[in-house]
């Protein structure tokens, strides 16, 4: 029987493999190329203030611009944000607590075989990330400055994971500074992460009035709309043609409507069991989803 950590390595490079191969026919998309020339062309300062258009934070720009820099081909892009994602399947198999099966239906959803690893854009780099603040979560005491720059880097990369990291900065000013004994330890850390949250919030909260492709009436004001958002979701999981083809109509009712009742039920079965086991964590989890 194959030990955990070799068959971390076995998985991991077998999925670079394959991903690579698909990402060397990937035709590069708009906003990918949007990225690499902001990069290119822009020098800091100038790339700060045009965020305000992009309503992005900063961190996969900074990762960018070197190599966009030096040289013209944005391979080089995409390959960073393929190896961050190669990197968080290593920690998925090595370090997650999920049944084999669990990491092998993560690992071979739509999101780690095609969105994550071929089209790089920042959300590439959150798997990543979250794995390892899921690793430090339990270890914060020990590491308090590495798990709160994990946080910081999470706001830093994508403006909806924002809400995310103020929710863990929350638990970890409770948990370590109102409840803690040695306070002075996380006094810098807790900075660290509050820096990251101003900075997304002073990054972003122009981006609507800045951006002439944005139209105040996409944003969804309304309960039922908001209920049409999460049905989309389930609809989406199960087969994305649902939504975009036939007027919106299921090809085989009796069977579609079936799998996408046990996709919402194991969804809520997730949270439940989150309930059940950590109620700090099923909260944050709550919140964040639905400010997404």
């Amino acid at each position: 029987m194959i030990k955990d950590k070799n068959l971390s390595i076995v998985v991991t490079v077998l999925y670079a493999i394959f991903t690579l191969i698909c990402l060397l026919h990937h035709e590069t998309w708009a906003d990918e190329a949007q990225v690499w020339l902001i990069c290119k062309q822009m020098t800091i300062p100038q790339l700060i203030e045009h965020l305000h258009v992009e309503g992005h934070p900063i961190f996969l720009y900074l990762l960018v611009m070197p190599f966009a820099k030096l040289t013209s081909d944005i391979i080089y892009m995409q390959l960073i944000c393929w190896l961050f994602v190669c990197l968080s399947v290593f920690l998925l198999f090595r370090y997650s607590p999920f049944h084999i099966i669990t990491k092998f239906a993560i690992v071979l959803s739509a999101g780690f075989t095609y969105f994550f690893p071929i089209i790089a854009r920042s959300y590439s780099l959150i798997p990543f990330l979250m794995f390892i603040c899921a690793i430090l979560y339990s270890k914060q005491k020990e590491h308090p400055i590495l798990y709160a720059l994990t946080i910081a880097l999470i706001a830093c990369t994508h403006a909806l994971m924002s809400v995310f990291a103020a929710l863990l900065f929350a638990l970890f000013i409770y948990d370590n500074l109102l409840k803690g004994k040695n306070k002075k330890n996380f006094i810098l850390p807790s900075f660290i992460i509050l820096c990251s949250l101003v900075y997304v919030i002073w990054q972003t909260h122009d981006t609507i009035g800045r951006n002439v492709c944005f139209k105040t009436e996409i944003f969804y004001n309304t309960s039922n709309e908001a209920l049409f958002v999460l049905s989309s979701f389930f609809k989406n999981a199960y087969n994305y043609a649902i939504f975009t083809m036939n007027n919106n109509e299921f090809f085989n009712p009796y069977i579609d409507i079936t799998f996408i009742g046990i996709l919402i039920l194991s969804f809520i079965g997730c949270f439940i069991s989150l309930f059940i086991n950590n109620k700090k964590l099923f909260f944050v989890a709550f919140i964040t989803i639905g400010f997404q």
